[in-house]
């Protein structure tokens, strides 16, 4: 965990409201606008040191500060040097000290080490982090341990910032026998050395230091983070480790795992996670299979398949649900079957998935469509309906010749002409469908006199223009 940065903001508060009219006046509202005119640069950060020399007031000093963290140099560290002992000035004085790219800026940081405490001394130790300060590693390692946590802390997260192999030596020793107060900061510096070698492509060094974290007593989260991170870091290789998590009686770490099934790439991650599914829960096998679907790897469609065929009702509902996203025209007869079954989640969530099917594969329009000649009455209404949903357009001239004998049948038809007369504008098709709508309206009239009123009236409303209507101007 990173300590607290102590940062330029809390001296905000000398620079909103000074004691008497500031020497810069409207000019201090901005640190890109120069405090001066008619002159150069450095002529700027002179007077601006002077300002931070002298014994001016606070505001304008703050002022000055803010500035030079745009304009400064070399030559004004030393006069920042001087205000980080400065309880009010101290935080805005790191800030153009973090910036000045020149190693009398570290030199200062590092000097200040041994003559400040508490907050100013955390300062400092926050401004060496983000410098990455490589030569004040064994400063900052002698003081992992002190008495005063803020500044372990500190020392820990600048560590984790610099990185390198004396930091992570140091962390890694801190972890096991510094105190308990300690080594939250010290694991997450361990995590953001480990995240950085990964960026660099060094996935060996970083797992070893992931295993380390995940190996220590430091809080959960950190072990959390530690883990997926060796994980990632091994690949393919760390596919085990994941399925040990999928295994976890910690709900915590099965959330994590099952995000690393939808994030890893591969097609050994889907079969090798796929193959835990019979052996979980129901509760954890409902949330691997909804995982297995995001992943849209068809690898694991057999897996699902399996499991959408029959068993606990609620894992059916599950599987039925992920071959949506998984399914291709081999699935429909299994969709079928379940939409078909008694159990009516199980039907529903079948028949959503029939309509949820890519619409890119015009074989699964095919498979919908041939079971409209189905001998069983409630097939022939599934696959109407799914025409319908799916928007099939090669499905209206088997429909507009169809004389179902089954009244549902008859009104799953009309519903489905009807909703692909409304979405498709123009076009043979859609005036076929509209107008087969229409007849099937007039023929049920008297046995589902609500459908076909409600039909005739959508298919016979002026349609909405397409696109943005042009108002006229007032008097024309």
């Amino acid at each position: 965990m990173e300590a607290q940065k102590a940062g330029p903001k809390k001296s905000g508060a000398a620079k909103a409201a000074p004691a008497i009219p500031s020497a810069f006046g409207s000019k201090a509202e901005s640190p890109q606008r120069p405090l001066y005119d008619s002159i150069t640069k450095q002529e700027e950060e002179q007077k601006l040191i002077a300002v931070l020399k002298s014994d001016g007031q606070e505001f304008d000093k703050d002022v000055a500060c803010r500035r030079l963290a745009v304009i400064g140099t070399k030559e004004a560290v030393p006069a920042l040097a001087a205000l980080l002992s400065d309880e009010n000035l101290c935080d805005v004085a790191r800030y153009p000290l973090e910036i000045i790219a020149d190693v009398s800026a570290d030199e200062a940081l590092r000097a200040a080490l041994g003559k400040l405490k508490g907050r100013q001394l955390i300062g400092v130790i926050n401004s060496i982090g983000i410098r990455r300060d490589q030569k004040a590693i064994g400063e900052l390692v002698k003081r992992i341990g002190d008495a005063d946590a803020g500044v372990a802390a500190a020392c820990a997260a600048a560590l984790g910032k610099i990185g390198g192999p004396d930091a992570t030596k140091a962390l890694a020793q801190a972890l096991t026998s510094d105190p308990a107060a300690v080594r939250p900061a010290v694991g997450d510096a361990l995590l953001a050395i480990a995240d950085a070698l990964m960026a660099a492509g060094k996935r060996d060094e970083a797992a070893a230091i992931f295993d380390k974290v995940r190996g220590a007593q430091v809080p959960k989260p950190l072990a959390l983070a530690a883990t997926r991170g060796a994980i990632l870091a091994r690949q393919s290789e760390g596919v085990g480790l994941l399925v040990e998590q999928l295994k976890s009686g910690d709900w915590d770490v099965l959330d994590m795992a099952l995000r690393l099934v939808r994030e890893m790439p591969g097609t050994d991650v889907t079969r090798a996670t796929a193959a835990q599914v019979g052996s979980l829960s129901p509760e954890k096998r409902i949330l691997l299979l909804k995982a297995l679907g995001d992943r849209r790897d068809a690898a694991a469609l057999p897996t699902v398949l399996d499991a959408a065929k029959g068993g606990e009702t609620r894992v059916r509902v599950a599987a039925l649900e992920a071959l949506a996203q998984l399914g291709d025209a081999s699935v429909v007869p299994v969709l079928f079957d379940a939409a078909l079954g008694s159990e009516a989640v199980v039907a529903a969530a079948a028949q959503a998935s029939l309509a949820g099917l890519p619409n890119t594969d015009t074989k699964v329009n095919d498979a919908v469509v041939a079971r409209l000649a189905d001998k069983d009455p409630k097939a022939r209404r599934v696959a109407i309906e799914t025409v319908g949903k799916r928007q099939i357009l090669t499905a209206v001239p088997p429909l507009v010749k169809a004389d179902d004998s089954d009244a549902q049948v008859r009104v799953a038809a009309l519903k489905a002409l009807t909703e692909i007369a409304l979405v498709h504008r123009g076009g043979a098709a859609k005036d076929a469908a509209k107008q087969a709508a229409l007849a099937l309206a007039d023929k049920l009239a008297q046995s589902n006199p609500t459908e076909a009123a409600e039909a005739k009236k959508k298919l016979t409303e002026p349609l909405a223009p397409e696109g943005p209507v042009k108002m006229k101007s007032p008097g024309l």
